[in-house]
């Protein structure tokens, strides 16, 4: 026999005193996010898709460094990446070839450039043409658009000047270093943040050590409050067996998650866990199944 009792708007299933309460929901490690279905696990950075099937970058990514603006005509980069004999790429980016066979800039280190010729995804990745995005393994998160590569000396470029005197490569953006000093970032509109170090790409937010370090405890403080919930509950449907008098030698666990799912019959009164469909007083998976369970018992 298994008992399902709603508590909180949760439907949870009890299960035989020496299975609590470990067994039927997720643990999560230090720095991790407990997904809504209490069965699975996000590592740090990420969050739970909404199907809970994959587990997706929250979009916090490490600030880019501002290099020094140059002087017209000059070299425009001291550290770069060498495309070929005239043409580069900012130190710590990556040479991709479009359609056209010339060079573009992926703006990731040893980064994976994919097959469109227009997007790039970090190392270890695989380019998704049909999502539009880079999978590794269950993380998923949106592939990156590559920037030209430069012609490092030469009268034709097309500059983004800073002033008078000091300019950035076409699709940079000019922020300070220093109340008098000039800086490139290596993406068109970003945005330069305080510290006069840093820029984002554009959408982004500059965000500093101490912040995401707030962010994270305050997630896993919020995991830790749920995972006291869900064992309050449980404990609440243990007592609960014990005052109806239920024979605890004949309960029958089901995983947490086939609930969370569960089939609501038509009579209104009863449910199945995910899997089985409600026939004539029981739950059906191809030939016969357990008894139907009571919507609120």
């Amino acid at each position: 026999m298994l008992l399902a009792v709603v508590f909180s708007g949760v439907l949870l299933v009890l299960v035989g005193a020496d299975e609590l309460p470990g067994g039927r929901f997720a643990v999560c490690r230090e720095q991790e996010v407990l997904c809504p279905d209490r069965t699975r696990c996000c590592p740090e950075g990420h969050l739970c898709s909404t199907d809970g099937r994959s587990c997706v970058k929250t979009g916090i990514l490490s600030m880019f460094s501002v290099y020094a603006a140059q002087v017209y005509w000059k070299s425009y980069f001291l550290d770069v990446v060498r495309c070929s004999d005239s043409e580069a790429c900012p130190d710590k980016f990556t040479c991709c070839k479009d359609k056209s066979d010339k060079w573009t800039c992926c703006p990731l280190e040893q980064a994976v450039c994919c097959s469109d010729g227009i997007h790039c995804c970090p190392a270890h990745y695989k380019c998704d043409p049909q999502a539009g995005s880079c999978v590794s393994g269950d993380a998923v998160m949106s592939w990156f658009r590559k920037l030209p590569a430069t012609l490092q000396i030469g009268p034709d470029h097309q500059d983004v000047k800073c002033d008078d005197q000091t300019s950035c490569e076409d699709g940079q953006t000019c922020c300070r270093m220093s109340p008098s000093t000039w800086g490139c970032c290596p993406f068109p509109q970003a945005v330069c943040c305080n510290d006069m170090k840093h820029c984002c790409p554009t959408g982004y937010t500059c965000t500093t050590e101490r912040e995401k370090r707030e962010r994270l405890e305050a997630q896993r403080e919020k995991q830790k409050d749920l995972i006291f919930q869900l064992k309050t509950q449980l404990d609440d449907l243990e007592r609960f067996a014990y005052q109806a008098g239920v024979d605890r030698s004949i309960y029958h666990s089901f995983p947490l998650s086939s609930f969370l799912k569960a089939v609501c019959c038509n009579d209104m009164k009863h449910c199945c866990p995910t899997g089985y469909t409600c026939t004539g007083g029981q739950c059906s998976m191809n030939s016969g199944g357990p008894r139907w369970f009571n919507w609120n018992t």
